[in-house]
């Protein structure tokens, strides 16, 4: 775990904002290559990749801020505080959305772009789970047959952000395949859905960071699961409702 890569005076270098920077560039380069190759102009990626930077940043910390306002009590003003980690992926990619959808309302260009910007979606999640690695968040239950200690920790635990990181590289990689050969637009996205809301299902079962807290005080599952279970009938809810490519 190295949470932070470096220091020189002032400035700090920390390996979660570098990780996550370098998921929304690979993500942002995969994409304009896509749409590219589908005939379209590579600009409109660049464009609408920084309304999603903005709006999944966002989404990901208020998401954080309500399953944790503990944390928050006695220094409000660290919610802004977003290099220190402490984001909610399933917040940024409804933040993420948001914004899509508002500049998709303003410049018209169909679901063609967001199959387009899906794969580097999965890429710059793959990244970003790197990234939570070397924070020491978002860790694994305890195991000392295949856990990894991290500092600070008794136990070794699983490095359940290495296991969501390889999986959601092999899906970027599947999802870069399919765009060329989709038959509906929007296929691409709706099944990101999918696969990604079944793989975060099972992954929680792994998850050690019990401090995660909970959404709208709902049982049984953790707030991933739950929120899992609402983005898989978002999925089935959008995959029957496309229509064919044109």
């Amino acid at each position: 775990m190295h949470p932070i890569l470096f220091s020189l005076g002032p400035l700090t270098l920390r390996s979660y904002g570098l990780m996550m920077a370098l998921g929304f560039l690979a993500g942002m380069l995969l994409a304009a290559r896509l749409y590219r190759r589908s005939g379209k102009n590579p600009e409109a990626v660049y464009d609408i990749t920084a309304w999603i930077m903005v709006g999944g940043i966002v989404g990901a910390r208020l998401m954080y801020v309500a399953v944790q306002p503990g944390e928050f009590a006695d220094q409000p003003w660290a919610v802004i505080a977003i290099w220190q980690g402490g984001m909610v992926y399933y917040g940024g990619l409804i933040g993420a959305c948001l914004a899509a959808w508002l500049w998709e309302r303003r410049h018209h260009a169909g679901w063609g772009i967001i199959d387009a910007l899906t794969p580097g979606l999965a890429l710059g999640q793959a990244l970003g789970r790197v990234g939570c690695f070397l924070n020491g968040c978002c860790y694994g239950r305890e195991s000392a047959g295949c856990g990894l200690v991290f500092p600070g920790m008794a136990h070794p635990v699983l490095p359940v952000q290495l296991y969501e990181a390889g999986a959601c590289l092999l899906l970027a990689t599947g999802l870069a395949w399919l765009h060329g050969r989709r038959h509906r637009t929007g296929q691409v996205f709706a099944l990101y859905l999918l696969a990604y809301a079944c793989l975060r299902f099972c992954l929680e079962f792994l998850r050690g960071d019990v401090e995660r807290g909970t959404l709208l005080g709902l049982p049984w599952l953790s707030p991933g699961q739950w929120t899992s279970l609402l983005v898989l009938a978002a999925g089935l809810v959008l995959l029957k409702r496309l229509k064919p490519a044109a």
